[in-house]
């Protein structure tokens, strides 16, 4: 699991945009899932900085990458992978999938549910299972500390 946290517009989101990019380039036909807050915030975060990257790698749109609104997803076309985009309300229409990785972008908002539900998704073979979370640290009793840190969350929450 990598947690990037940090202050507003510190890098973070671009960072796991950078990430997820070259994951979906690295393995192919990987499932990756991404979860925003709202749609919103997908597209004027996350896909600026996920476009941006896939730019300053040289991939053009159309030939290398592809995106389906309809469907919420974006695919690699060289190696097939794809990628799913949901917010925190509706990954339900999701839980079905099998992925390889999943990003959580600003998790201080969002219930624990998006983690548990989508957690047993991971379970794609033949490629490494990451979990990305990056956004702005929540309080200290915040449900993503179990997770990036049980054991102190364990002894400060028992």
């Amino acid at each position: 699991m990598m947690v990037a946290g940090g202050g507003l517009r510190s890098g973070k989101t671009f960072a796991g945009a950078v990430r997820d990019a070259i994951y979906m380039i690295k393995y192919l036909g990987t499932r990756g899932m991404v979860i925003g807050l709202s749609e919103r915030n997908l597209a004027a975060g996350y896909l600026d900085d996920l476009f941006m990257a896939f730019n300053a790698m040289g991939m053009q749109e159309g030939i290398h990458w592809e995106q389906n609104k309809m469907l919420g997803e974006i695919r690699v076309i060289p190696t097939g992978s794809k990628l799913f985009l949901r917010t925190s309300e509706n990954i339900k229409v999701s839980v079905g999938a099998t992925l390889g990785f999943l990003h959580i972008d600003e998790p201080d908002t969002m219930p624990e549910s998006v983690i548990v539900d989508l957690l047993p998704r991971l379970t794609q073979k033949n490629v490494p299972l990451q979990v990305v979370i990056t956004g702005t640290p929540g309080p200290p009793d915040h449900w993503l500390r179990k997770y990036s840190d049980p054991f102190n969350y364990s002894l400060e929450y028992p």
